[in-house]
């Protein structure tokens, strides 16, 4: 029997609610998917802006709230060997904070707040990270305050220098100078790390950013990690040229190309020309698992497997002797910062020659010359009052300076230095925005 066919408007219904049920899921899967703007909100205010606690606030980079808020965390290169910093919130609020743990090899310095007077820290994200989930990059690139962008990430541990012992979350979301210490989160604004690296020297966004993650962050705050031994070595991989050279296997071991005297390398019997095999045992198969297996001691000492003129010898890499030099860097928490020493100077000893009062000669090095002032200059005004052409005395200088010179050409400017800050700004250069050429990580 020949079944009665359904209507021409029934054929189409099932059609259009299977795509509109997918259409559904779709959107349920992108709003799972997409960032919580809340959470983002949360910790945008929770990343901070540090500057110099000198009287010219220099802006130094980013920082994010840690926890409960006591603390915040930045990279080590953005504090430097400062030992009091300011950090700004997204309102313009601003407190005087010590630096009290740095870590200079992994990067990783913590600031205490008197108290946490700018809400709280950010939560640590626990589960583990997947290749190609969305992250947001929170920070100051190029001093502009708490900004976001957006990446996925693109590898959960990548060791960027062999010499170092850590894994960094790679994330192609934009960061630029200025970004170094800001947050990194997922969708749900959890803390996954802080930006602290791009893989282009010149500073710029290439689209390969590092993040630390956040169990280094709490590992450095806990004193849970070992040092970082200086051993006096310079390595090479053994390459294919290197292996069938020596007659050995590709990619076995590093060869030794210097030992520094009186280093623990040195001390421990490695000689220029050996290959180091193996460190405890375990086979050294790439450049950085030599740094990662000396972090993985569980005493204060090592033994290395040597090739040497094709026989096998150990030795014994040892790190007892605190104050020998070997150990340079770990998580060290800083003492109380004293208070500064009140000095003072003069023009003429901060390298400035003047007659009458156009600058005839400057130093390279002045404090004055990096804030812009040339030869040629005539100053109008120091601090506001004027300079007559002669019988002017120069007043000694305790603090900052606002000078008004006239270029040859007679324009007018202001050129304004501290001689007494830790910092003193590059030199511009025809109007351009010139970053520290001394600073290559972010």
């Amino acid at each position: 029997m020949r079944r009665p066919r359904k209507p021409r408007q029934m054929r189409f219904v099932v059609p259009i609610l299977s795509l509109l049920s997918l259409a559904l899921a779709t959107g349920r899967a992108e709003a799972q998917c997409g960032p919580d703007p809340d959470a983002l909100e949360r910790a945008m205010q929770a990343t901070l802006v540090v500057a110099a606690a000198d009287r010219d606030r220099r802006f130094l980079g980013s920082a994010v709230l840690w926890r409960d808020g006591r603390f915040a965390v930045t990279a080590a290169h953005v504090v430097g060997e400062r030992r009091k910093v300011r950090l700004r919130n997204a309102y313009g609020f601003e407190v005087m904070a010590e630096v009290v743990i740095l870590d200079g090899a992994r990067d990783v310095a913590f600031v205490k707040l008197a108290e946490a007077v700018m809400g709280e820290g950010l939560a640590p994200r626990l589960t583990a990270l997947r290749v190609g989930e969305p992250v947001y990059a929170i920070g100051a690139p190029f001093e502009a305050d708490q900004t976001v962008t957006a990446g996925i990430i693109s590898s959960r541990g990548r060791q960027v220098d062999p010499a170092i012992p850590v894994f960094l979350v790679q994330h192609d979301a934009a960061i630029n100078a200025g970004s170094s210490g800001g947050a990194l989160v997922d969708a749900q604004g959890r803390l996954i790390g802080i930006n602290a690296e791009l893989a282009e020297a010149s500073r710029f966004y290439v689209g390969l950013s590092y993040a630390l993650p956040v169990q280094l962050l709490a590992d450095v705050q806990d004193g849970t990690l070992n040092d970082i031994p200086v051993l006096g070595l310079r390595l090479r991989p053994v390459d294919g040229m290197i292996a069938e050279a020596l007659g050995i296997e590709e990619g076995q071991g590093l060869l030794v190309d210097y030992v520094m005297p009186g280093g623990a390398a040195d001390s421990a019997g490695i000689r220029a020309g050996d290959v180091i095999l193996a460190i405890d045992g375990t086979p050294i198969r790439r450049e950085g698992d030599f740094a990662l297996l000396i972090d993985a001691r569980t005493e204060a000492r090592n033994s290395a497997t040597l090739l040497r003129k094709g026989a096998r010898i150990e030795v014994v890499l040892s790190y007892e002797v605190s104050d020998s030099g070997m150990i340079s860097a770990g998580a060290h928490r800083l003492a109380p910062a004293l208070a500064p020493v009140a000095r003072c100077t003069s023009m003429k000893e901060l390298g400035v020659v003047i007659k009458g009062r156009r600058v005839t000669g400057i130093v390279p090095t002045s404090p004055a010359y990096l804030a812009g002032l040339s030869v040629g200059d005539e100053i109008l005004t120091i601090d506001g009052i004027p300079v007559a052409e002669r019988g002017f005395v120069w007043p000694e200088i305790d603090g900052p300076v606002v000078l008004l010179v006239r270029a040859p050409g007679g324009q007018t400017r202001h050129v304004v230095f501290d001689p007494f800050s830790n910092e003193q700004r590059m030199r511009p250069i025809s109007g351009a925005v010139v970053l520290d050429p001394a600073v290559i990580t972010l």
